[in-house]
């Protein structure tokens, strides 16, 4: 080998070098985490090869069932994967548990001309053009096909999300509104939050960050209950998934409010926010605006509403960070949210698609540590994708952004939990066991805990991790005898 050669090598170990630290500047790896990796990106290969092209393109949960059935699905769904930071918590349905467990009680209504669902404590006090479920159930002569055509309704499915005569955003929306006035009375939503918290803890999340409305409980007579009652609901399901499934389990709400609201109804609703994190300042953790973005106005005009935050916050002695939504906008040439976040003083960004056309943004970014809680099934599913093998997050992840990977709205695109997130998102984009494990542990610190109880669960969450991989390589070495 000449001199020449051997410099250029050397000035490309070196190269190589500064891009891994910058990628990884945060996390250190054991000699397993090395090992494990190489086993885990020949495997990756493998895996890729089972699937056809078309795969990655539309609508990938059309290989749902080949997906659970594969070589590494068993790896993904056990590995220790942290926090989920971007969730919203009324569309986590198990659409195959609600069918078992609540859609046929005497109190769980349907309007098969609107396709909602709705609690009433009697049939006397049931609207004009509701039944019970079950008495609808009981009519049909088909009941299996029946069952399965209301089940649709429920679920965004293959040939709504092909159909471009369509909105899929529509569809979306309407769908979720159909159960709102179901599984959010109280006694129901007890018991769906626990069967959440079930699928996720199960599949290594030890804490969530969801997005929920303050206050979306109601009684029997469909009235709000108090933020008080509420809290304690939350408290007591949290408490329940602690005892039964994982003591090192939490979970806090992220406040979100509507981005159709006038800024006074902004400014009027985070007051409340602001107000609720005063009373229990662990549980109401941030401040969010939700809904299509492209559907409605940008976010400099809620700024006048927005900049009261601080004096806001003086007022109550407590401070409540924005946690925005933002970059989930095919509008390029007139968006300018991603601008508006960071004025705005976001910790983190839902989505953020679009920042890769933002060289400067990247940048600051990246020196500031704002987390993009990225979504690739919903961003395919809502059409901001197309095709997950061009989706930012790698892109991001080399440039030294930290991200985190989330399922959005799991139970409405007829799944649960987060493991099909990370599996889709690593063949698509060839993600190796080092820029998942650089991910989960984002998710982790990244994450709004305090200080004192984020460390303790990285040293669990690091324990858990440890165990995972030194379990890999024993049976990978195992299969080789």
């Amino acid at each position: 080998m000449s001199a020449a050669d051997i410099a250029y090598k050397s000035k490309k170990e070196a190269l190589m070098n500064k891009i891994t630290k910058r990628k990884y500047e945060e996390l250190e790896f054991t000699c397993e985490d090395e090992e494990a990796n190489e086993v885990f990106r020949k495997l990756i290969i493998k895996e890729k090869e089972g699937y056809p092209e078309e795969f990655y393109q539309i609508y990938t949960l059309r290989h749902k069932e080949q997906i659970e059935k594969s070589n590494l699905w068993k790896y993904f769904y056990k590995m220790p994967k942290g926090s989920i930071l971007h969730l919203h918590f009324d569309t986590c349905n198990d659409i195959e548990w609600f069918f078992e467990t609540l859609a046929f009680l005497d109190t769980t209504f349907f309007n098969p001309e609107t396709n909602t669902f709705k609690y009433f404590k009697s049939k006397e006090a049931a609207e004009k053009g509701f039944e019970r479920l079950s008495e609808i159930r009981d009519k049909q002569e088909n009941k299996e096909e029946w069952l399965k055509n209301i089940k649709t309704r429920l679920i965004v499915i293959e040939d709504e999300v092909t159909d471009m005569t369509r909105h899929t955003w529509d569809i979306f929306e309407t769908k979720i509104q159909a159960m709102w006035q179901l599984i959010l009375h109280k006694d129901y939503f007890k018991q769906y939050l626990y069967r959440t918290f079930e699928h996720f803890i199960k599949e290594g999340i030890y804490r969530i960050e969801a997005r929920a409305f303050l206050q979306s409980l109601f009684d029997d007579d469909h009235k709000q209950i108090p933020l008080e009652e509420e809290y304690a609901i939350f408290q007591e399901v949290i408490n329940k998934a602690r005892k039964n499934l994982n003591p090192n389990f939490s979970y806090s709400i992220i406040i979100q409010g509507l981005k159709c609201w006038d800024n006074q109804q902004v400014e009027n609703y985070m007051a409340q926010a602001i107000k609720a994190k005063k009373q229990y300042p662990d549980f109401y953790i941030g401040f969010d605006l939700v809904q299509e973005e492209d559907g409605y106005r940008m976010m400099d005009s809620f700024a006048p509403a927005l900049l009261k935050k601080k004096e806001i916050e003086k007022e109550y002695g407590v401070e409540l960070p924005f946690l925005f939504h933002g970059g989930e906008s095919l509008n390029f040439q007139e968006n300018s949210n991603l601008v508006d976040l960071l004025l705005l003083e976001t910790k983190r960004i839902g989505h953020g698609i679009n920042l890769i056309h933002h060289a400067y943004l990247m940048d600051y970014i990246k020196n500031d540590k704002i987390c993009i809680e990225v979504n690739p099934l919903s961003n395919q599913i809502l059409r901001y994708i197309s095709d997950l093998r061009l989706h930012p997050a790698k892109t991001f992840l080399n440039y030294g952004i930290k991200i985190c990977i989330n399922p959005d709205d799991p139970g409405f695109f007829g799944i649960n939990g987060i493991t099909y997130d990370f599996y889709t998102l690593t063949l698509a984009q060839e993600f190796d066991l080092k820029d998942l494990k650089l991910c989960c542990f984002n998710s982790i610190q990244y994450s709004l805990l305090e200080e004192q109880q984020k460390q303790k669960l990285l040293k669990y969450w690091n324990e858990e991790w440890d165990s995972f991989v030194k379990q890999f390589l024993v049976e990978q070495a195992e299969q080789k005898v």
